[in-house]
């Protein structure tokens, strides 16, 4: 059991770091209202507990490196360990879990002609966060996901619908795998309802628009009325006071966070603000360099990374003489446009298909197999007579030990009736909701291959 967190300036509360395993957890409020402060302060807290992909849409979280170790910096500008590349993507995700380190994914300086690209973002982050969620299938363990402007990504109408639905996945059953997902938006009325309501831990920062409020209200399970009186005793971020609410559906607490211990790079610039060019920032090493290298291929590596590894470990320990060198290297291909191959969704979705559908029936009895290919296979509602009759068992095996646990309670199979008339039929509507890439030919043959 870890000690408890120290987050806010009153010490009102006490969370543990093992209260964030599996946990989804929102950071809502207004422009300048202390939501970056927040999340960076609960990244500081939970870094040498858990490692954490961070989406970083404006460039707020690379002063994180000041202080903390263990942090990969990837992005298009010469700040960056290693360039955003699409291709190499699952491999970063796979070697971040694999080694506990955390990632920030850093999109600032990313556009064409000075427009972001969001759908090229989009598509990187689904084939980045589609590994992760993979690989955590398989690996268990605490791990957090940090989305920043989450009504970019999981909006309550339109966006990318292959990201959306990812997220929105992850959110509502990243539990069992040990995945932390974090969500920060200043449009939160925005974002999917079916996110927020998967938060356990919120952390609420000052609103004033009414539509924010109503939502606080709907999140809180409190009347507006109350919302804006709790919101009337609160100052808004100024960089010395961050007034919030912080509930965990136990109780609710107002307070102010501390401030974050490393650089915030996303600060609002005033008349006398110093270059933050010569800030010193605690960069990846030598041997991480070389083990990125190695596992990922030099196409992920900036174009100096040849020339940084013949250097003696001096230059290592010279923050500014790497800054220079990686600046001088990087320059000519930092602001080239990009243009790279998109991923093959629907074959990804078909992937995902199969391996959600594996880690279902894993260390399932065989008849569970039989029982989902015979749904597949006769469409419609059956009974448990039929039902047995198609997939070759008897009635009682069927009463006694039905896939509740694996197969009805995820979703796979709807169950019908009271237990002396039981009926069955597969759930399309959760593959078509999932899978939109995918006809129902192709997932009904899947599902019976891997049955088989």
């Amino acid at each position: 059991m870890g000690s408890t967190m120290k987050l806010d300036i009153h010490n009102r509360l006490s969370f543990k770091p093992e209260d964030f395993i599996g946990e989804c957890v929102a950071v809502l409020g207004r422009r300048g209202g202390g939501k970056t402060n927040t999340a960076a302060r609960l990244f500081e807290a939970l870094h040498s507990h858990m490692p954490a992909t961070i989406i970083d849409i404006d460039g707020d979280y690379w002063g994180l490196r000041q202080q903390l170790p263990n942090i990969i910096l990837v992005g298009m500008l010469p700040r960056a360990d290693l360039m955003l590349d699409i291709e190499k993507a699952p491999a970063l995700a796979n070697y971040s879990l694999d080694k506990g380190v955390s990632v920030i994914l850093d999109f600032d300086g990313y556009d064409n002609d000075g427009v972001r690209d969001e759908a090229w973002v989009a598509d990187y982050l689904y084939t980045y966060s589609l590994a992760l969620w993979r690989a955590m299938s398989k690996k268990r363990t605490p791990y957090m996901m940090m989305v920043e402007e989450a009504h970019e990504f999981v909006p309550q109408t339109g966006g990318h619908a292959a990201l959306k639905k990812l997220l929105r996945k992850m959110a509502l059953r990243g539990r069992k795998r040990g995945l932390s997902m974090l969500f920060t938006s200043q449009r939160f009325a925005n974002v999917s309802k079916d996110v927020l309501s998967q938060a356990g831990i919120m952390f609420l920062h000052h609103a004033t628009i009414p539509n924010d409020q109503e939502v606080y209200a709907g999140l809180l399970g409190r009347k507006i009325g109350e919302v804006q009186k709790l919101m009337a005793g609160m100052a808004n971020g100024n960089g010395q006071n961050f007034g919030l609410i912080v509930f965990d559906q136990k109780k609710l607490v107002t307070t102010q966070m501390r401030l974050r211990e490393t650089y915030h790079s996303g600060f609002t610039p005033g008349f006398n603000t110093s270059a933050v060019d010569s800030l010193p920032i605690n960069l990846v090493s030598h041997d991480w360099l070389a083990g990125l290298d190695g596992e990922l291929g030099k196409a992920l590596v900036w174009h100096s990374f040849d020339e940084l590894i013949k250097e003696n470990d001096k230059i290592f320990a010279d923050n500014k003489r790497l800054r220079e060198l990686l600046g001088v290297q990087s320059e000519a291909g930092a602001h080239l446009k990009i243009v790279p191959t998109a991923p093959d969704l629907a074959a990804i979705q078909m992937a995902d298909l199969e391996d959600e559908l594996r880690a279902a029936l894993q260390n399932s009895p065989r008849y569970h197999s039989k029982i989902l290919a015979a749904l597949v296979k006769f469409s419609g509602r059956m009974s448990t007579g039929l039902l047995a009759e198609k997939a070759g068992l008897s009635v009682s095996t069927i009463r006694k030990n039905p896939p509740v646990r694996n197969l009805i309670k995820p979703g796979w199979i709807n169950r019908f009736g009271d237990p002396g008339s039981r009926s069955y039929g597969f759930n399309w509507a959760k593959l078509t909701g999932e899978y939109d890439l995918l006809d129902s030919d192709a997932m009904r043959n899947t599902i019976i291959r891997v049955s088989a």
